[in-house]
């Protein structure tokens, strides 16, 4: 790569792929002010809405019987849709039911740190094991 430095390609680099080998390619590097507060993207963040720990120990025992009896094992949206079914019955608030992918993600996050758990714990009854 080169940086041009006569005046009509000041604020260009050169660069190619390999040494001595196909063309130059420029690349425009930053504009000037691109740093500037005047110059910041006005974007509005939506909302995070945390969800409840009533919520989670919900989603927490519908995952706990799908990996007792994997017959009952439910996927994110069947999650969602029992959520949905206790709100209707009124046992929760319809606002406070995460959408199909914060519960996806919750499985996941809940999923790694309950087989780190096990783990641990499989590990401790091995270190502990004392032959008879």
């Amino acid at each position: 790569w080169t940086w041009p430095t006569n005046s009509e390609k000041i604020e260009f680099i050169a660069a190619r792929a390999l040494p001595e080998i196909g063309n130059w390619k420029e690349c425009n590097s930053f504009t000037s002010g691109w740093a500037l507060k005047e110059n910041e993207r006005k974007t509005k963040r939506q909302h995070v809405i945390r969800m409840t720990t009533h919520i989670k120990k919900l989603l927490e025992i519908m995952f706990h019987t799908g990996t007792a009896n994997l017959s009952q094992k439910l996927t994110a949206q069947q999650m969602r849709e029992e959520l949905i079914h206790r709100a209707q019955a009124g046992e929760i608030e319809k606002d406070e039911i995460p959408n199909e992918t914060t519960i996806k993600n919750w499985i996941s996050g809940f999923s790694h740190h309950w087989k780190e758990a096990m783990a641990l714990r499989a590990l401790d009854e091995t270190e502990n094991f004392k032959p008879s």
